[in-house]
């Protein structure tokens, strides 16, 4: 989809989330075209309708990845309660089927003892409302069908949460991956271009001092009419060993190993959140240990935004300041209370302990900012 669409309409048309609102609209056109059984029922209008307005309201918001924790499962509870009396206010025979998309909202959110009571409770009321009501001869019968369809949509939402969380897993590791061998292979430039740079001086430039000193040695003994010649020579190999130095120079000017080639291959994999790279272009790092330590904090940085955060972005930014490096890290989650030190947080703090580095990490609004410094 195209990244200039809004990430709650993003998410609004996920393969799941847009099956839940094909099916209400389909529920909104039966109520509509019974006059939400207003006939049946003696329930105004109004309050139906109003019924199924909030329906939406509540799904929409919690669909739409704004609402976290509390907030989002008293959105799914509201539009459980609304479907509910929706069933008791019109009396038609679709309006149970909210109920099921409520239950596979649940199944993604909450844990199974809940969603089991969640479940038990809102069948019971089922129940309750089809007896009362006399819809059916046989409510027990209607009830055990919806719990059937429920169990279905709570298997099919457990299952593409799964599939989710190990489609991120892989992406994550192909990350890794793909950054490890950007890393070695960014290396082994460096140390080639250092052998090469090693080469042209101590080889090439050595020959050429001498042949520009014996041709010196030669132009003050050289018959007259091969001086001019001599002297081009001379001059040829002065322009040689300048243009040689210079080469060597560049070459030199380039040691150290480039990390937003490397940054960018571990970004890449991931569709969520939107990594942003800042890296000043003429910036190396001398250490491949340091640099490992950079990409292996980055990495933890961003799979923390991914897993416990569920930022919308990040911004990745690493800049030299004097004899130091400084890499900050800051995403946009929804983290709330106390940070606590996993695995994870634990081996970047040892990491970086062992460059002689210093690390901090902090609340910034919702967000996490993570601030590092390494000797560069």
């Amino acid at each position: 989809m195209n990244p200039h669409v809004p990430a709650w309409l993003r998410q609004q048309a996920s393969p799941l989330n847009l099956a839940a609102h094909v099916t209400w609209i389909a529920v909104a056109l039966d109520l509509w075209r019974q006059d939400f059984g207003a006939a049946r029922s003696g329930v105004p209008v109004a309050v139906s309708a109003g019924l199924l307005a909030l329906f939406v309201a509540t799904l929409l918001a919690s669909m739409g990845g704004r609402l976290r924790g509390a907030a989002c499962t008293a959105a799914v509870l509201a539009q459980g309660l609304c479907a509910l009396a929706l069933v008791g206010c019109t009396r038609v025979w679709s309006t149970p089927i909210l109920v099921i998309i409520v239950v596979a909202q649940a199944a993604a959110l909450w844990p199974t003892r809940a969603l089991v009571l969640w479940m038990l409770a809102s069948n019971l009321v089922l129940y309750a409302v089809i007896a009362k009501l006399r819809w059916d001869a046989n409510a027990a019968l209607s009830v055990v069908m919806q719990v059937g369809f429920q169990s279905f949509a709570v298997l099919m939402a457990r299952l593409a949460a799964s599939a989710e969380r190990r489609a991120e897993e892989l992406r994550a590791i192909n990350a890794e991956l793909v950054a490890t061998r950007s890393l070695l292979a960014e290396g082994a430039r460096d140390q080639e271009r250092l052998r090469l740079s090693r080469e042209l001086h101590d080889v090439a430039g050595h020959k050429l001092t001498a042949l520009k000193l014996n041709l010196r040695a030669l132009q003050g003994q050289a018959p007259a009419h091969l001086a001019d010649e001599v002297a081009l020579c001379t001059r040829l190999a002065d322009e040689l060993l300048g243009d040689l130095r210079g080469v060597v120079r560049q070459m030199r000017g380039e040691d150290g190993i480039d990390l937003r080639r490397v940054l960018d291959s571990l970004a890449a994999p991931f569709r969520k959140p939107t990594i942003r790279i800042a890296i000043d272009p003429s910036l190396r790092v001398d250490s491949l240990d340091v640099a490992q330590t950079i990409v292996r904090v980055v990495q933890e940085g961003i799979t923390n935004a991914v897993r416990h955060a569920d930022a919308e972005h990040v911004t990745v930014t690493l800049q030299r300041d004097g004899a130091q490096l400084r890499l900050d890290i800051a995403d946009d989650g929804r983290g709330r209370g106390p940070i606590r030190a996993g695995h994870g947080l634990t081996g970047m703090r040892e990491r970086i302990d062992e460059h002689g580095g210093e690390f901090a990490i902090e609340r910034d609004g919702a967000g996490t900012r993570l601030r590092v410094v390494l000797p560069a």
